[in-house]
Formats: C-alpha cells, sequence, structure tokens
C-alpha cells in the first residue's frame, strides 16, 4: 500500500450530507485532475458505476453504462481539481452524470451528422443484441431514441422493455392507453425496430395487453 493508499484508508467513508466517497475526493480536491481520476477510478469510492446505471434507467436513455462512466469519471476529476467542492454531494454528482451524458449525446449526434463510422468498439452495439436494432442502423438509432422527448422514451422503456401492460399504466397515470401506446410506438419506430406497416398489428397487440419486446421487423 504506498502513501496516498493508507491516507485513503484513513478517511471516512462519508461527510456532510453522508454521500458515499466524497470526504475522500475532499481530501484531493484542488489537485491535478490525474491524481484525483488515479483516487477514483480503480474503486470507485463514489458508486457511480450503480449511480450511471441508474441514471440513464431513471432518464430513459440509451447509451452503454460503462460509457458514462468513463464520461463521468473524467467529469468528477476536472471539475474537483478546481477546489470548492459543494456540502450537498448528491446534487453534485447529479450534475456531473447530466454535464457527462450531455456530452456523449452531442457527440454522437455530430458523429451522425458527418457519418462517422462507429469503429471497432462499437459503444452502440448493445442496442443489435438487446433492442433488435438493425446491424448498422446503431448510432442512428440511438441519435433518433435520445432525441425524443423524456415521457416517450420512459413509455418506451415501460412498456417494450419491462413488459408493463399499457391498461395497468393507464390506471397508475391516469392516461389514456391508446396515448400510452402511441408513446411506445413513436420509440420503437425511433429505433427503427417496425415500419409503419406494421402499426395495427402492434398498437392492437399492445392494448390486448399481449406486451412486445425485440425486434418486431
Amino acid at each position: 500500500m504506498d502513501g496516498s493508499e493508507a491516507h485513503d484508508e484513513l478517511i471516512p467513508a462519508a461527510r456532510g450530507d453522508g454521500t458515499p466517497g466524497m470526504a475522500l475526493l475532499r481530501a484531493f480536491e484542488g489537485e491535478d485532475p490525474l491524481v484525483i481520476l488515479d483516487r477514483i477510478v480503480a474503486r470507485d469510492p463514489l458508486d457511480l458505476g450503480r449511480r450511471c446505471s441508474a441514471w440513464l434507467r431513471e432518464h430513459a436513455l440509451l447509451l452503454d453504462p460503462s460509457r458514462l462512466f468513463g464520461e463521468s469519471l473524467i467529469e468528477v476529476a476536472a471539475e474537483a481539481s478546481l477546489g470548492d467542492l459543494p456540502a450537498d454531494g448528491r446534487a453534485w454528482l447529479e450534475q456531473r452524470l447530466q454535464r457527462a451524458a450531455t456530452r456523449l449525446l452531442r457527440r454522437d449526434a455530430e458523429a451522425e451528422r458527418n457519418g462517422t463510422p462507429p469503429g471497432e468498439d462499437n459503444p452502440h452495439a448493445f442496442l443489435v443484441e438487446y433492442f433488435g436494432v438493425t446491424p448498422g442502423t446503431e448510432l442512428l438509432a440511438s441519435v433518433r431514441f435520445n432525441a425524443l422527448p423524456q415521457s416517450v422514451r420512459t413509455t418506451y422503456f415501460d412498456v417494450v422493455v419491462e413488459d408493463h401492460p399499457p391498461r395497468v399504466l393507464a390506471g397508475r397515470t391516469g392516461r389514456r392507453p391508446e396515448e400510452i401506446v402511441e408513446d411506445a410506438w413513436e420509440g420503437m419506430m425511433a429505433l427503427g425496430i417496425v415500419q409503419e406497416v406494421d402499426k395495427e398489428f402492434v398498437v392492437a397487440e399492445l392494448l390486448g395487453g399481449n406486451d412486445s419486446k425485440g425486434d418486431r421487423r
């Protein structure tokens, strides 16, 4: 164990608002970003890995959680290097995740506009395996879906990914089942996993309670 690691062990897991890892981060605030990054990347004292997954589901965005995790680590280290960390660690971390995600979304949109290929380590490949997106259209599908209103994205996740019947959701939210199904359909269209000719069948199936999942082509 080197000196810095020993120093880490002497720092309480949390301070102030109880956010895990913030006390450790405060011990290194104002340091070089690379020094801070080295302290938080391996053991993830801020629990960013879990936070990223939960944040993406809360905001119903289709981004690889590991990609957001990496960008969030950089964001946290850069901001902490400026010093003056706030007392409210939870809100501060939420802002870091928001900024990291916004950068990734802008990067994706720019890559799609410019026709930039995804490269060998395709960060959107999970859309093919888990969401039925046609290979070669992953980036476009991601950009289109993530540009939808959050309410539409959330409904897609509720109905298509998590299999909640639209009529049950209607009882919980006060919305009409037809409106809920329309949002789910819009999400599927953005991903390119259905065509307009499929709509009557898909809508009828969803309203009938047979929730759909995966590729409907």
